[in-house]
């Protein structure tokens, strides 16, 4: 392994401003993962012939995996452990898969989080959503580090091509670009005034109003402007709260950016537009694209080109956002369903219904 000697720099076209990232890569990372694809396979191998699979054998089966499973890993993890053919399992070797998969890959502090189970807003993270996340991660899908380098390009982001690390402050904390049923519900029923965005121009300043937005809240709608801010928790065009840029964390919470789509004023950030890695902010994500809601019904959802392409390529395989946002409780607009930003990557990937992932043809 070696440090990228240049690292991955995402250079702020409106700010002039570099965020770095440094990540280990490896010159050999396709012959790694054959080597602990074939280190798995003697473990689940001896542990067949045990005919029984107990929570050791489980623990040896992820170390051999290395930092990160891949699909053909967990799916032989998976059918060992969940599909039982002429052996045995224990108990605790079920509880220990699920665990060791849904905790796989993030931080110590992000694990001590979910072992709570809180969000990173502190809001209560439902059994069933629990349960989606445990089953779509022992299938395979993956938690990542947005600001990973790509191991085969050290100047390129290997999940965003616009890696942001950003601090958690002002409307960037995850209270309250956390989005749950009750937000959106909250939200309906605000009838405060605000100020809104009225019209900007490129390069020039933001005009505001202000109003009460009645019944064009609850609402998730795009927002892009190139003008400078100076309301940051100001509403958008469309008197949205929140822009459509969306992520879901690894503690399975949907959250999206502020309509404003700046997180400060007077400061190092203040003309940093923000985008969908932006809402990382040092956490490990399951998912991003886009998403649009109206009155509290959730109306679109498309993942971002690039890991959707991965998918289409069975790379990797990444959580269906549907099911989990069914077990949180969102109404749902009639047909819907997860599908890429770029219509000719929807056609080449498939939904896992059964284990809740977004993966390639198998």
């Amino acid at each position: 392994m070696q440090l990228n000697a240049s690292c991955l720099s995402m250079l702020s076209l409106m700010m002039g401003l570099s965020f770095v990232s440094c990540r280990t890569t490896s010159n050999s990372a396709g012959s790694t993962e054959l080597k602990s694809l074939r280190d798995l396979k003697v473990i689940v191998q001896k542990a067949k012939e045990d005919q029984k699979i107990t929570s050791q054998e489980v623990d040896s089966m992820f170390t051999a995996c290395g930092t990160r499973c891949n699909l053909d890993e967990a799916s032989l993890i998976r059918e060992t452990v969940m599909n039982p053919n002429g052996w045995s399992v224990d108990s605790d070797a079920v509880v220990s898969a699920k665990n060791k998969a849904l905790f796989g890959s993030l931080s110590t502090e992000e694990q001590s989080l979910l072992q709570t189970k809180k969000t990173f807003a502190g809001t209560d993270i439902p059994a069933e959503v629990f349960d989606v996340l445990q089953k779509a991660r022992l299938a395979g899908a993956v938690a990542y580090d947005v600001s990973e380098a790509d191991p085969d390009d050290a100047n390129e982001g290997l999940w965003s091509p616009y890696p942001q690390e950003l601090p958690v402050r002002n409307n960037m904390v995850f209270s309250y670009t956390e989005i749950t049923p009750k937000a959106l519900q909250d939200d309906i029923q605000n009838v405060k005034q605000e100020k809104i965005l009225s019209q900007g121009i490129s390069g020039g300043s933001v005009t505001y109003t202000t109003g009460d937005c009645a019944g064009r809240r609850g609402s998730i709608i795009s927002e892009y402007d190139e003008a400078n801010h100076t309301e940051i928790f100001a509403r958008g065009r469309s008197c949205q709260k929140w822009a459509n840029n969306c992520g879901i964390l690894s503690d399975g919470t949907l959250h999206c950016l502020p309509a404003a789509r700046r997180m400060s004023v007077n400061d190092q950030f203040s003309n940093l537009i923000l985008t969908n890695p932006s809402l990382a902010r040092g956490k490990r994500m399951l998912f991003n694209g886009h998403i649009e809601a109206r009155n509290g019904v959730i109306t679109s959802i498309a993942m971002s080109g690039r890991i959707a392409k991965k998918a289409a390529k069975n790379q990797y395989s990444f959580i269906d956002p549907l099911p989990l946002l069914k077990a949180w409780g969102f109404k749902l607009a009639p047909g819907l369903t997860t599908r890429s930003e770029h219509s000719e990557t929807s056609s080449k990937f498939t939904i896992d219904s059964e284990n809740f992932i977004v993966r390639g043809p198998k």
